[in-house]
């Protein structure tokens, strides 16, 4: 089965979508590779125990790139599809897509609030000293747990879809 469908394919946004991917992916590899292979085993000098890799700025600025990059194209991309919308229709193939919208969202940023406020402080060690910094602690529980919420969302929705159960359930009604 090859890797995208031809019609994919045959579009010029599947061709240019196609070619940015292996184009990244092999710029990964060839990173990554010269990041294993070229002084991976230089030793960090202010302490012996820890390795300090020739290529490590150049794969952090990397992947900084990376995720700035893919922050401005998503954003740039509901931008976009924001203003191409037809607001006069709420709904696309039988499909409440506004509601899915807004249940998406609000969803989103109800876990992101919750999930920042039951995130815990408690310090952690790195490299041998603690790291006590409150707000980066609970950021970094509140976008682990809350990326992890999503994805059981997802699956959890994923599965209804495939079994056909959100369809049952509909037809079925719920209170007399």
């Amino acid at each position: 089965m090859p890797l995208f469908s031809s019609r994919i394919k045959s579009s010029r946004q599947g061709r240019v979508s196609t070619l940015v991917l292996y184009a990244l992916i092999a710029i990964t590899v060839i990173l990554f590779c010269c990041f294993f292979f070229i002084g991976y085993d230089r030793v960090y000098e202010e302490n012996p125990m820890f390795l300090s890799p020739v290529l490590t700025d150049v794969v952090l600025i990397f992947v900084l790139l990376l995720v700035l990059s893919t922050i401005v194209i998503t954003a740039c991309s509901v931008y976009v599809s924001i203003k191409r919308r037809n607001s006069a229709s709420n709904e696309v193939n039988n499909i409440p897509e506004n509601k899915i919208i807004l249940f998406t969202a609000l969803f989103l940023a109800l876990c992101l609030i919750v999930t920042f406020c039951l995130g815990s402080s408690e310090a952690i060690k790195v490299n041998g000293s603690l790291y006590e910094d409150t707000f980066w602690l609970k950021t970094t529980d509140m976008l682990i747990i809350t990326g992890e919420i999503m994805l059981i969302v997802a699956i959890i929705g994923v599965a209804l879809g495939l079994l056909g159960l959100g369809r049952r359930i509909k037809k079925k009604p719920f209170l007399k």
